[in-house]
Formats: structure tokens, sequence, C-alpha cells
């Protein structure tokens, strides 16, 4: 099972980063931004994480 990162999470509950972006989106820096898109596209495909699995049934 994948748990995510616990900062990862503080951002990705119920939409919160892009949540706050809607609100406060004028007054965050774009460096900001970038980072925190970095750090949350981290341990994905898009960044080249390569995720390894059992190949039996049941097992993950």
């Amino acid at each position: 099972m994948y748990i995510p990162r616990p900062a990862k999470l503080l951002f990705t509950v119920d939409d919160g980063w892009n949540r706050y972006l809607e609100k406060h989106g004028d007054s965050v820096s774009q460096w900001t931004q970038l980072a925190v898109e970095r750090m949350l596209a981290c341990g994905t495909c898009a960044m080249g994480v390569r995720r390894y699995c059992c190949a039996l049934p049941g097992f993950t």
C-alpha cells in the first residue's frame, strides 16, 4: 500500500493547495508555486519514479 509523504498530504487533502491558490493565488510568488508543484510531483511518474510490485495475485 502506498502512503503519501506527510508534507504532501497537507497540500492534497481536500484539494487544499488548489483551493488556497483560488483564494490567495495573487499573493503567492511564482517561485513558491513552482516549489510546491515540484514537491507535489515528486514520487510520481512525471518526475521519473519507478514502481515495483509483486507479480503474485493479491500482493501489492
